[in-house]
């Protein structure tokens, strides 16, 4: 159970930490939202990704948090060591009940020390130590309870994506692979456009009302059969096109490991917040990776299939498979469609500058505050009383520490 508890901590520290990225990335998000280019916003969420799978982070003089004062537990110390003076018993005072001749009792002070063999009996008194150690064991209760709750959590979840997996699985079992020579020709001009060479079945289903690009090793991708109907051939190259580019930005990986920081950090309700986010600008970026092989006079075009799509299927009823849903409100399809009206060539590429950006935000963010030759921060009061000092276990601070989809990537 140790161990668990060690991880247990070790991921609350991460996530607390992850909180002060979170709010710095969601504040830059809103101040440079028009600024910053759709591909750089989403490379930014990786820095937060990083932060929230991997606890372990090396130290630099730079970090972000040698500013944060060491209000936050990442390190449990339980070496139980006896950092407090024994009481001997030449030190003892006592209190001595002695009977006399007469059968009276008297009872006085006694600093001397009680010998064996000596009439009379002490009274117990409970020493520092127990009383520090009832403290212990309270902690360590309490922070195995925190644990269990985080590991019932966290099976929850898990459990109900695998539901929500199995069902999708179940519904798009009956859809049959496409025949249709317009599909199929439509697909392979867009392998070759992006330059994939992997070949990527497409499916037709009446189980779902969008389309979407769905498993990591097999990758399949399934348009409903009222869109295959309805759409023509540039419509089908915009769908198609897009799911591709989903593929090819390894974008279902990245939901995945998304999907497994939500389930590490389900109580956080920032992380939850992050992952919508998130996922609006990876959608965002995967529009702009279109148009960059479009072109811009295919942009106006483009925005229309979205639309088309978006008063067609109002909701989507597809399971959802990684726990988010995009597009809950509608200010994120206003920004898909400001964004494509202007789009400009080559503003998917990230230049050097955001580049540079992002590995400068990753030294500062994804490192931990520097700590001296005896393992505390710089800053730390060194002045602590005796009594401060005079623990049994230390809990010991190193560091502060998807509404409607128009094109759905499961």
């Amino acid at each position: 159970m140790k161990s668990f508890d060690t991880l247990f901590l070790l991921f609350l520290a991460a996530s607390l930490a992850s909180t002060v990225i979170l709010l710095l990335l969601l504040l830059t998000r809103k101040l440079f939202l028009k600024r910053l280019s759709p591909r750089t916003l989403h490379a930014l969420w990786f820095i937060v990704l990083i932060k929230l799978l991997v606890p372990f982070a090396p130290q630099s003089p730079v970090s972000l948090f040698n500013l944060i004062p060491q209000a936050l537990p990442v390190e449990w110390s339980l070496d139980q060591k006896n950092t407090l003076p024994m009481l001997s018993s030449e030190s003892d005072s006592s209190t001595k009940v002695t009977v006399t001749d007469s059968g009276e009792k008297t009872v006085r002070p006694d600093t001397a020390p009680i010998r064996s063999g000596e009439q009379g009996s002490s009274i117990a008194q409970p020493s520092p130590q127990e009383n520090i150690s009832e403290k212990v064991r309270d902690g360590l209760s309490g922070l195995a309870v925190s644990t269990l709750v985080w590991l019932g959590g966290l099976l929850f979840f898990a459990s109900y994506s695998l539901f929500f997996t199995l069902k999708f699985r179940s519904r798009v079992g009956t859809s049959r692979q496409s025949d249709n020579p317009e599909v199929l020709s439509v697909l392979a001009a867009c392998l070759e456009k992006l330059g994939i060479r992997q070949t990527i079945p497409v499916y037709e289903t009446s189980s779902l009302r969008s389309p979407c690009l769905y498993g990591l090793m097999k990758p399949r991708i399934y348009l409903p059969e009222d869109i295959v109907a309805i759409a023509d051939t540039r419509q089908l190259t915009h769908i198609l096109l897009h799911e591709l580019t989903h593929y090819q930005r390894k974008d279902l990986w990245f939901n995945s490991l998304w999907t497994l920081a939500v389930w590490l950090h389900w109580y956080n309700p920032l992380v939850w917040l992050a992952m919508k986010k998130m996922n609006a600008d990876r959608e965002a970026a995967c529009d702009a990776g279109v148009l960059e092989v479009l072109g811009e006079k295919e942009a106006s075009s483009y925005g229309m299939t979205l639309l088309m799509l978006s008063r067609l299927f109002s909701r989507t009823s597809a399971p959802r498979v990684n726990l988010s849903h995009f597009f809950e409100h509608q200010n994120e399809t206003k920004r898909r469609v400001t964004m494509i009206a202007k789009f400009k060539k080559g503003s998917y590429k990230l230049s050097a500058a955001a580049i540079l950006l992002v590995l400068a935000l990753s030294i500062v963010l994804l490192t931990n505050g520097a700590q001296d030759a005896n393992g505390t921060r710089p800053d730390v009061n060194t002045h602590a009383t005796d009594s401060q000092k005079q623990t049994v276990s230390s809990f010991r601070i190193v560091r502060p520490i998807d509404s409607f989809k128009w094109f759905n990537c499961c």
